[in-house]
């Protein structure tokens, strides 16, 4: 028996000739287990709260993004220049439009983040996980008799604010307006099926994000060609986002790597 061990229990166990100085001890002792017990049950829920919020927002947003001013004019050139480096930890390297809109139900209207991905490029499982309802397919148009539709994702709060469902049809509103001669400009308006509804546990995800394919996106923003707003590089080490970055910047000086 350790020394310690052994005058704690000689301490404790032998009989006092007082009895309330036995007391004060076990209740010292009960104080301080607990105090302990509390503090490691606290740095455990905020260590494990800190790598789900931490989790759950690298998911969302690139790891690098690589951009230009005004946006990435020629986005496959970019893509080639950048996979020609073979870069070390790089899990995909995609395209994406980012920006605001109105999304507009006959109930409702909610201002909301449009943002465009290219599911063939994007790894979508952090997306897919999240899934509570409906299907992940961007690129493949939703027909409704004989109408068919670009696909649309968003959040359990957003749906729930526009008292959307899997399979309505939406509009969503950008800020570029069509000049139409002598006629009142008019803002550009785009029919949406909601074919997916996430809900990450995040409230700016769920309440004010909208995914949708990269190239609906385009359209509702009237970018031309393969012009983007960015490249999204995605890493199997996030930690070495800052050395790939670093890299980046050196080799496309005309471009900015985040």
């Amino acid at each position: 028996m350790k020394v310690e061990a052994f005058l704690a229990f000689r301490y404790l166990t032998r009989k006092q000739r007082v009895g309330f100085i036995s007391l004060i001890s076990w209740i010292s002792i009960v104080g301080m287990a607990v105090g302990v017990m509390a503090l490691i049950v606290v740095l455990a829920v905020m260590s494990g709260f800190d790598s789900e919020l931490k989790q759950k927002i690298v998911g969302m947003q690139p790891h690098v993004m690589v951009q230009e001013i005004g946006g990435v004019r020629s986005a496959e050139e970019t893509i080639r220049e950048i996979q020609a480096l073979g870069l070390p930890n790089v899990i995909s390297i995609a395209p994406f439009v980012e920006g605001q809109g109105i999304v507009r139900s006959p109930t409702n209207a909610v201002g909301s983040v449009i943002k465009g991905v290219d599911e063939k490029r994007e790894k979508m499982d952090q997306i897919e996980k999240y899934m509570i309802a409906g299907e992940l397919k961007l690129s493949e148009p939703y027909v409704i008799g004989k109408e068919s539709y670009p696909r649309i994702l968003i959040g359990n709060g957003l749906a729930w604010m526009i008292q959307a469902h899997v399979g309505d049809v939406i509009d969503i509103i950008s800020p570029y307006v069509e000049r139409r001669g002598l006629l009142p400009p008019k803002a550009t308006t785009m029919p949406f099926v909601v074919s997916g509804i996430y809900a990450f546990g995040m409230n700016d995800f769920d309440t004010a994000l909208v995914i949708m394919d990269v190239k609906s996106a385009q359209s509702l923003f009237h970018l031309e060609g393969d012009k983007v707003t960015a490249i999204a590089l995605r890493l199997s080490d996030v930690d070495q986002s800052e050395a790939v970055a670093t890299e980046l910047e050196q080799v496309l000086r005309h471009r900015h790597a985040a």
